[in-house]
């Protein structure tokens, strides 16, 4: 008896982001064309969802979390009680561009382009942009980030499949800027604007790192070639291309 109380906890504790999907869908009477429905993602996309091959994010997951009626933050990591809904959620519309925020948003400094010129001053290129981002508020609370520290870009190219997709919009923690290793950032190398994993090695030198490491293999760097990377800060969200 006590042996099937253990197995039954153990299972409990190793539940995914898509066994807790699978759940609401079972408990809602709802099916997988229902999540297409409400997200517009893909019935292959739904599929990675539920077999655990990718995890919703961003604008979907807070689409999702709609449709299943639960909070988001317990959705992706277990953490927190199914219906703790934040009230606005629940009212969440889609806004275009030029519309002002709802009082559930946050509204961020957004660069289209990802190519910075060369010497650059980032601090400057950030004031005088003129597009904003939307972040859900409830986003920024879960991740504890405060609005004023946010900047998003959209990312371009497969250098970081299947962890950030060509297109997705990514938000970056500005105030992350130590090297923590094996976490994503942003930074500006070579007058890029580039999203990689970081690692420190030793003597102050640097490893840049992608998710798709057979077409991109390391960058290990020199403490005097690392002089010329600037962290702009720790990517800690990201809104998936539709």
């Amino acid at each position: 008896m006590l042996m099937k109380v253990s197995e039954s906890r153990f299972s409990i504790l190793r539940m995914e982001t898509s066994d807790r999907i699978r759940q609401r869908l079972k408990e809602l009477g709802l099916k997988s064309v229902d999540i297409s429905k409400a997200t517009s993602i893909s019935s292959g996309g739904v599929s990675h969802w539920l077999n655990g091959n990718s995890s919703p994010r961003g604008e979907n997951l807070l689409k999702l979390s709609k449709l299943l009626q639960c909070n988001p933050e317990w959705l992706l990591t277990g953490k927190g009680t199914i219906s703790d809904l934040h009230p606005d959620l629940e009212r969440a519309d889609i806004y275009e561009n030029g519309d002002p925020p709802a009082h559930h948003e946050a509204l961020v400094p957004f660069f289209e382009e990802i190519q910075l010129a060369a010497g650059a001053g980032l601090a400057s290129i950030f004031d005088s942009t003129t597009e904003k981002a939307r972040i859900n508020l409830d986003v920024l609370s879960t991740q504890g980030v405060p609005a004023g520290a946010v900047v998003s870009c959209r990312v371009s190219g497969d250098s970081m499949e299947s962890k950030i997709s060509d297109g997705a919009k990514i938000f970056i923690d500005t105030r992350s800027t130590k090297i923590t290793d094996g976490k994503i950032y942003a930074l500006e190398y070579g007058g890029l604007l580039r999203v990689k994993y970081l690692y420190r090695l030793p003597f102050n030198g640097i490893r840049i790192r992608s998710e798709n490491s057979t077409d991109y293999p390391d960058e290990d760097l020199s403490a005097e070639d690392a002089k010329h990377v600037r962290i702009i800060g720790r990517v800690f969200w990201q809104e998936s291309a539709l």
